[in-house]
């Protein structure tokens, strides 16, 4: 998602009738920037900051985890809890030194390798909101190859003001921590190191941009769809979903962010713009860091369904079996997209 918000956010090629002017960008002399994403709740930890290096628009290739000397979450008060670096701009929290408490404010301290200095704005945690009930909508000629439609029913408080945020995680148990794929012209052979301990593997929602205010249904209920799940197999298909209580500010900032990512190229989109973010370099106000630290209540729900839909067996993938060495060896479970955490609502 980061590499979608950096420096210049992406924008459609354009190739409008002579009466419009051809865009160039001017990406001679560009200096990167520091990308911090990172979160706490009130939700069990640990609590993830990741860091990357910002690119210019016309760059190829992904944009890169970057490594620094220190991350700290500071909360009201003063206690300060250092996170510990899990890979190369991945950092994490002990899942029993820190839990977050509605009503307290959170901020990130992060410092560079070469000394710079950066902070965010003291974020609150605010009051989650439950989810009453989600509904599964099988409609395969809308959202193919996605053919289900989730939606959450929420009730919302008669107070106003309040700011959603939406997404949604798979989680599958997963017995391999490692893979290493090997290529040549002949062959590709995947080579597999199991894991130590019980572990799962997670798939967060792709382009999870569902956010919205409570002006119009403020007090009233609201259905709100959060995504769209796929049908690659017919395995039950297990998924947590969260519905977060943000700032105003997380909101404006996310509002942005998805404004330009749907942007089709068009004459009337919106100009390209940068996301302000709550982080600034503490020592030197010219460099303007991007990405946001944010401060949410969220409830969680899990949910359980089956896949197996008779009427539609055709869209099933076929998945096409390559050689596998599997070590002998292990390691334990952690990184990027596993963890040992029992998700919540997991049933063996």
């Amino acid at each position: 998602m980061i590499k979608k918000i950096g420096v210049f956010l992406i924008l459609a090629s354009l190739n409008f009738v002579s009466c419009i002017d051809e865009i160039k960008f001017d990406t001679e002399g560009y200096k990167s920037k520091i990308v911090i994403d990172g979160s706490i709740s009130n939700a069990p930890g640990p609590y993830q900051v990741l860091i990357y290096t910002s690119k210019p628009y016309t760059a190829e290739g992904e944009t890169q985890l970057t490594s620094v000397d220190k991350v700290n979450i500071v909360e009201e008060g003063g206690k300060t809890t250092p996170l510990r670096e899990i890979s190369a701009g991945l950092y994490e929290t002990d899942s029993s030194a820190l839990r977050g408490q509605v009503g307290k404010t959170y901020f990130v301290k992060i410092r560079t390798l070469d000394g710079r200095e950066y902070q965010s704005k003291p974020e609150r945690i605010l009051p989650p909101v439950p989810i009453d009930d989600y509904n599964i909508e099988f409609s395969p000629i809308v959202t193919d190859p996605k053919p289900f439609k989730l939606s959450l029913i929420t009730k919302d408080p008669i107070e106003k003001g309040n700011y959603y945020r939406w997404k949604w995680t798979h989680y599958d148990t997963t017995s391999i921590c490692k893979t290493i794929v090997q290529k040549s012209d002949q062959s590709r052979t995947t080579i597999n190191t199991p894991c130590c301990e019980k572990c799962w593997s997670f798939d967060p929602c792709k382009d999870c941009l569902y956010v919205a205010p409570d002006a119009l249904t403020n007090g009233k209920t609201i259905e709100t769809v959060v995504g769209y799940l796929p049908y690659e197999s017919r395995k039950p298909y297990f998924l947590v979903i969260e519905q977060f209580s943000i700032s105003k500010e997380y909101f404006e900032f996310w509002k942005i962010t998805q404004s330009q990512i749907n942007n089709s190229g068009g004459i009337f989109d919106n100009a390209p713009a940068q996301a302000q973010g709550n982080i600034i370099n503490t020592k030197d106000s010219t460099d303007q860091p991007l990405g946001y630290f944010s401060a949410s209540g969220v409830t969680q729900k899990p949910v359980y369904f089956i896949r197996d839909r008779k009427e539609y067996p055709d869209r099933v993938r076929t998945i096409i079996s390559n050689p596998t060495i599997v070590l002998n060896t292990c390691i334990p479970c952690g990184g990027a997209l596993r963890t040992k955490r029992r998700p919540v609502g997991w049933k063996d």
